[in-house]
């Protein structure tokens, strides 16, 4: 019988040439992990914008036809308003803080209330992109409220427009995260990954388990 002994060099990230950190970076990118953590970030972000609704998220983003970042579910109107009139997103949303008068979110509120949330459709056919422009909210709510006298329909046809833009540049915003996150990590993320679970590589950027 024979015992044969083979040592590693092991190292850090930061120890590694720039050839074996970009082979670390594509073995970090193709973690599916990563994929899984884009689906809580959105689901977490939902929760804290929209507390009213009850929203979800279907995603993919492989830069395939049909691919985008699509959320779908009972969406409470006034959390939409509450979102961009109290800048819960900075300024992303500005453009559309003044769509509406004071008088016109008050009755808009009461609507909403009446007709309840607005229903957000999933995709179909497996495409994840955008499926906003679907909704028929003017309709919806007409319909609800056919024994109202003087219902403002341009009031809501702004209010399904509204949806239609405000949703549509939050999916479009996540598409654009979705894809600098899983695949163009910078170089401060990759190093603090690698420090933050103790990962040690070999010399090439082969990942060592020990």
């Amino acid at each position: 019988m024979r015992e044969i002994i083979k040592k590693f060099n092991v190292y850090q990230y930061s120890e590694l040439s720039d050839e074996a950190k970009a082979k670390v970076r594509s073995w970090y990118i193709d973690d599916p992990f990563r994929a899984e953590e884009l689906t809580d970030m959105i689901n977490e972000d939902l929760k804290n914008l929209f507390p009213n609704s009850k929203l979800k998220v279907e995603w993919s983003l492989s830069s395939c036809q049909g691919d985008g970042v699509n959320v779908y579910g009972d969406l409470c109107f006034m959390d939409l308003v509450n979102m961009v009139q109290n800048h819960l997103c900075g300024d992303n949303y500005k453009a559309f803080e003044n769509f509406f008068s004071w008088k016109e979110i008050k009755t808009a509120k009461f609507y909403s209330e009446y007709c309840g949330d607005v229903k957000l459709p999933s995709n179909r056919m497996g495409y994840t992109y955008c499926y906003v422009s679907q909704i028929d909210l003017e309709a919806d709510f007409t319909y609800e409220m056919s024994h109202f006298r003087n219902i403002n329909l341009d009031l809501l046809g702004k209010m399904e427009a509204y949806v239609k833009m405000v949703i549509r540049k939050y999916c479009l915003d996540w598409e654009e995260i979705g894809y600098k996150y899983l695949y163009e990590p910078d170089e401060e993320e990759v190093e603090e990954a690698c420090d933050g679970n103790e990962w040690e590589f070999l010399e090439d950027g082969t990942y060592y388990a020990a």
